[in-house]
């Protein structure tokens, strides 16, 4: 019998994986012995101790070979294994994740990562030198979650702000792909909201941003200016409400109430207004925060979001199993205390 044990360690760069390391418990037993001698009255028991005798001088070094080839073997083979499908996480983790934050000049810190015998846990830093972070206490997850995160909204808006917006002309169709090109959600491209004969052009100045409280997320949008065809409309800003939802297995950010406008023009002009953005943010487009690989992953299945709650800059995710989906918590007090 064997133990193998492969050490992984996730830091801001990445996977890296350490030598497979081998214990091999390895018991041989002598279960019969026979000699040429066996036959003779007297000469047949003292060949029987003398290979007994050489049997046990040569146990000990017998052992040690068996038990270094066992160990050779078995690590090539979880070597061989382990590290195929390591790499291909570690290339998945690059391709979703590293090499965005890359692209847009977004640095990720260690704070702090530390690993018990029943919990891996990290902070990170997701910002540009330019950037600030998040200051206040991020939500505590429930104590029988099998996976948790916890994202403040300036990681968020610090990636919003390296696309680059503040400015700039686009049509829906380019602005949508934008932000699925930034936060890898291929899903956004196949979303057709109508209006593609919109272009926008974003404020100066927090030209996109998010917040998140009150049990809900906010997404602002500052507009310089709005042409729709021979219409146009001028210095607004747009406001849309996200409140999470639980049902079943999936959690999701559904849109609520109505979209806010701040402008100075007519009725008419907030109505047409409302008719475009809420194409745009449609309540019929929930955004899904339950991973598609654990949904369509059959070992998974009994999964579900136990805890999603969004308060003062944070919004919290954690992962439990099934038996607990009845305690889901879509709300927290200020003291911290889950309700």
């Amino acid at each position: 019998a064997y133990l193998a044990s492969k050490e992984i360690e996730l830091g801001a760069r990445g996977l890296r994986f350490h030598p497979t390391k081998i214990a091999v418990d390895n018991d041989t037993r002598l279960r019969s012995m026979s000699t040429r001698l066996d036959k003779i009255p007297v000469l047949g028991g003292v060949a029987q101790e003398i290979a007994y005798s050489q049997h046990e001088q040569g146990q000990a070094e017998m052992n040690l070979y068996v038990e270094q080839k066992i160990a050779a073997e078995a690590k090539q083979q979880v070597d061989e294994e382990a590290d195929a499908r390591l790499q291909r996480l570690n290339q998945s983790l690059d391709r979703r994740v590293l090499q965005p934050l890359s692209d847009l000049s977004l640095s990720t810190t260690v704070i702090d990562a530390h690993t018990t015998r029943r919990r891996a846990t990290m902070r990170l830093r997701l910002a540009g030198e330019d950037q600030i972070a998040g200051h206040t206490p991020r939500p505590r997850a429930l104590a029988n979650s099998l996976a948790s995160c916890q994202i403040h909204e300036s990681a968020l808006n610090n990636a919003l702000q390296r696309m680059e917006l503040a400015g700039g002309t686009f049509t829906l169709a380019e602005f949508r792909s934008r932000i699925a090109g930034v936060f890898n959600s291929p899903e956004m491209l196949e979303q057709n909201p109508g209006r593609e004969d919109v272009k926008i052009t974003f404020a100066g100045e927090d030209a996109f941003r998010v917040r998140f409280e009150d049990g809900r997320m906010q997404v602002r949008l500052s507009i310089a200016r709005m042409t729709n065809g021979s219409r146009r409309w001028k210095r607004f800003v747009v406001r849309a409400y996200y409140q999470p939802r639980i049902e079943g297995h999936d959690a999701e950010l559904v849109r609520v109430g109505v979209i806010e406008l701040d402008t100075r023009g007519s009725l008419a002009t907030q109505i047409a207004l409302r008719g475009v953005f809420s194409k745009a943010f449609s309540k019929n487009r929930p955004w899904k925060l339950k991973p598609a690989n654990l949904v369509d992953e059959g070992r998974l299945a009994d999964l579900a979001v136990t805890q999603l709650v969004i308060d003062d800059g944070w919004v919290g995710v954690a992962l439990g199993a099934e038996r607990f989906e009845a305690r889901a918590v879509v709300a927290q007090r200020p003291g911290g205390e889950v309700e």
